[in-house]
């Protein structure tokens, strides 16, 4: 397996590069680790970001905005730990079931969290309710929580070819400024500060951002059970990444259902 930490980019480029490795013809399975450079909102494919947050305000607070080819719902990304896990379908490695593979990477990376002492498990419920669309308020079964209260979440895209994850996970709380423009609706933050949590408001000491990515780099390569080597994009991955950016910036793909 090919291990990528990219360091900090923006919304669009991290998602263009996401996209990139999961297209390929011949996929390497790729573990990344990246970082934003900016606050941002992640959402996923099928939602409809102008009835979510106030656009206008976001982008004049300077929060990046960008629409994953990923499911699931809205993610604040300022002080997460982000990564992806890209591989092929069928993967011998992995159970190619979209519930067992949830399940398998939820609990690979948890192990990886107990070993630096954190007390994390999977969930064994349901979602509260498919109309929340935050995705840290609404756990569903096999998401990792600590104290009855989400921590963590994945999302997928599938392919003939190949399946891309993409998973955070919430390092520190947000910034006061950032969180209440999540949703339009109020009840959000209330139930932010209810269903969801970061590790560091539940750890004494707190965790750097380092420890966390070498979890879960290591609950994956274990539970997984191949090495994990140091790598760079290919070329066609550098040079498809660089196309995508355009996509990823742009208002057509990121809000296709507002009026400009």
């Amino acid at each position: 397996m090919r291990l990528l930490k990219t360091g900090l980019k923006s919304a669009h480029v991290n998602m263009a590069v996401d996209e990139s490795i999961f297209r390929q013809s011949c996929v390497v399975p790729t573990l990344r680790l990246y970082q934003w450079s900016r606050p941002a909102f992640s959402f996923g494919y099928f939602q409809k970001i102008n009835e979510i947050i106030d656009i206008p305000t976001c982008q004049k607070r300077e929060i990046e905005l960008v629409r994953r080819i990923t499911g699931g719902g809205t993610v604040i990304h300022s002080r997460d730990v982000t990564f992806s896990l890209t591989v092929p379908r069928n993967w011998s490695y992995l159970p190619d079931g979209i519930s067992s593979a949830h399940q398998a990477i939820s609990e690979y990376i948890v192990n990886g969290l107990n070993k630096i002492g954190v007390e994390a498990y999977c969930s064994k419920i349901s979602a509260i309710s498919k109309k929340l669309n935050v995705c840290l308020i609404n756990p569903i079964k096999y998401d990792v929580m600590i104290n009855g209260k989400k921590v963590m979440g994945i999302a997928q895209r599938r392919s003939k070819n190949a399946t891309l994850y993409q998973g955070y996970l919430a390092l520190d709380s947000p910034s006061e400024i950032i969180q209440p423009l999540i949703s339009k609706e109020p009840k959000i933050a209330k139930l932010l500060a209810n269903n969801s949590t970061e590790l560091n408001s539940q750890l004494t000491p707190s965790l750097s951002r380092h420890q966390v990515e070498k979890a879960i780099f290591i609950g994956l390569r274990e539970g997984i059970g191949q090495d994990m080597i140091s790598g760079k994009l290919s070329q066609d991955e550098a040079e498809l990444a660089f196309e995508l950016e355009g996509k990823y910036g742009s208002n057509q793909w990121n809000f296709r259902d507002y009026q400009w």
